[in-house]
């Protein structure tokens, strides 16, 4: 059975029912479907609930918390150059890369830049995968 202290109606202390000592209303978080709007547990207790379970994971799992490493600009357009052009080859093959000059020249133009030459793109770009 869990202690309830009241003022006025109002709840002032309840017991934390891991660590079983009575303490303020303020020291519990908010939980609106719990008794009193609060949770049952106290802060400290809760925390130390989910340090302990965050150990517990999988390591993949705790990886998955971070942040994705974020690449530089030049970086940035290499990967969306590269992402189109694939694209662009599984859609229409060759023949719809050697139509690119046409039809999308700004990404023509910018692959023609960083990887020096059209040629060099769809070698580095598509490697072993496309048909002469």
């Amino acid at each position: 059975m869990v202690d309830i202290y009241e003022l006025n109606s109002d709840i002032v202390a309840i017991q934390c029912t891991k660590c079983k000592f009575i303490k303020l209303k303020s020291d519990f978080y908010r939980e609106p479907r719990g008794f009193a709007g609060i949770r049952s547990i106290c802060k400290k207790c809760d925390k130390a609930r989910r340090r302990q379970n965050y150990k517990k994971q999988p390591e993949p799992a705790n990886k998955k918390r971070g942040k994705k490493k974020k690449l530089a600009p030049q970086e940035q357009r290499r990967e969306a150059i590269v992402k189109e052009i694939r694209r662009i080859y599984r859609k229409g093959g060759k023949t719809t890369l050697d139509k690119i000059m046409i039809y999308n020249p700004p990404l023509y133009m910018q692959a023609v830049a960083h990887f020096h030459g059209w040629d060099n793109a769809l070698k580095e770009i598509l490697g072993d995968e496309i048909e002469e």
